[in-house]
């Protein structure tokens, strides 16, 4: 069947929101999960949310501040990240990883950018 689709089905698809810019950052927009590539050295800037996040690091190493605690990580990774709490994400290697959220982040372009 390949990439046909069901006529029946077709009202239910949408594509997948792909958020890129120059600095070493893709992001795929699905929905409530965002798929994140990132290039050695692309930062992820300073931000908080209103609601709880998960990280999952599942390629890489990263430097991740979590409030005033920094550290390394690695690959293969889960990463709570309570209401409030200010984080940044910096690649020390090429980097994939899953980011979960209770609500859909509306504006991830505004906390993309590289050093």
């Amino acid at each position: 069947m390949g990439n046909q689709v069901n006529k029946k089905y077709k009202k239910r698809l949408e594509r997948v929101r792909i958020i890129e810019n120059s600095k070493g950052v893709i992001a795929y927009d699905c929905d409530k999960v965002f798929y994140i590539k990132l290039e050695k050295g692309a930062v992820v800037s300073g931000h908080s949310h209103l609601h709880k996040e998960t990280v999952f690091l599942m390629e890489g190493e990263a430097e991740m501040v979590i409030g005033d605690e920094t550290q390394k990580i690695k690959a293969s990774i889960k990463l709570e990240i309570p209401p409030n709490a200010y984080h940044k994400f910096t690649a020390i290697t090429d980097v994939i990883g899953l980011e979960m959220k209770e609500r859909k982040m509306k504006y991830i372009r505004s906390f993309l950018f590289k050093i």
